[in-house]
């Protein structure tokens, strides 16, 4: 049974998560069918562009994600030379004067084409072989480079396939987390992160920085999240269920690669001050309750 947790000054119960289930939104045979037309269209390797596998020793790189916090850091975010925008956050990065070196695109769902709107021809695409048509059609004429998402059903689909073209890229259940192993796959350790806020605003519980491009789109169910029990400052927040898999994934991601790579979080939410939590307590996973 999962252990409670009562705050001593509101009386809030919390259950110890004991288990998170993650599944795709997309069905595995879209995915696949996605792979198979992408194959088709005979993209670069996102493994053979220059600067791939190449270390850069301190050099930073920042991850552009979508969280709301980022509206207050987009001065910081420019300073940047080199940068991986995340799937959505692309549109917003463009109308706010910024021209990602890259963006990384891995949803398989046809309503990501209505993040790329605005592509720049500076900007090097790395876009999934699981992405819907409509994106590769949104990007024609644009830098692109494709790679596979790694994951159980799609390296079934590779074996039989014979496909070996595009290695496939693991990370976690986001195109965020998914950047940092390609930000590591570079070459970088020194990696910023914008927007990977991971909860909703805490003010006006704004789900992005911007809003949703298309009325098909919704937050869904919204859970109480708490870190940091019984540690001082322990907060809580406000979390869609796909917020929970990241932070849970970030986790389980740094307790495999720590030493990899520096994380630099600029702007508050859930990610930042879990972060803090895991070095405050020697790196060690905490107990997260809901």
């Amino acid at each position: 049974m999962a252990k409670t947790f009562v705050n001593a000054d509101t009386g809030e119960a919390f259950r110890q998560l004991d288990g998170v289930e993650t599944m795709a939104a997309t069905e595995a045979s879209i995915s696949t069918a996605n792979i198979r037309a992408a194959e088709a269209l005979n993209l670069p390797s996102m493994h053979d562009l220059p600067g791939f596998n190449v270390f850069k020793h301190d050099e930073p790189i920042a991850l552009i994600g979508g969280g709301p916090s980022i509206r207050e850091t987009v001065d910081e975010l420019r300073e940047f030379p080199v940068t991986i925008a995340c799937g959505s956050a692309h549109d917003w990065a463009v109308q706010n004067g910024i021209k990602p070196t890259y963006c990384a695109i891995a949803d398989p769902d046809p309503i990501m084409a209505a993040y790329v709107r605005n592509p720049c021809p500076e900007t090097m695409y790395l876009v999934a072989t699981q992405c819907d048509k409509s994106v590769f059609e949104a990007l024609r004429g644009q830098k692109m480079a494709a790679w596979h998402i790694l994951n159980e059903s799609h390296a079934d689909y590779v074996k039989e396939t014979g496909i070996s073209r595009y290695p496939g890229v693991g990370g976690g259940c986001t195109i965020g987390l998914r950047s940092i192993s390609i930000a590591m796959m570079f070459g970088y350790r020194n990696i910023h992160f914008f927007g990977f806020d991971s909860c909703l605003d805490m003010t006006d519980d704004a789900h992005h920085a911007y809003d949703y491009a298309t009325d098909q789109e919704e937050t869904g169910d919204v859970y109480a999240l708490k870190i940091g029990q019984g540690l001082p400052g322990d907060r809580t927040y406000r979390v869609s269920g796909y917020m929970l898999a990241q932070a849970l994934h970030f986790k389980s991601f740094w307790t495999q690669y720590d030493g990899y790579f520096v994380p630099t979080f600029h702007g508050s939410g859930l990610l930042h001050d879990l972060w803090c939590t895991i070095k405050e307590t020697s790196r060690q996973p905490q107990e997260i309750a809901a």
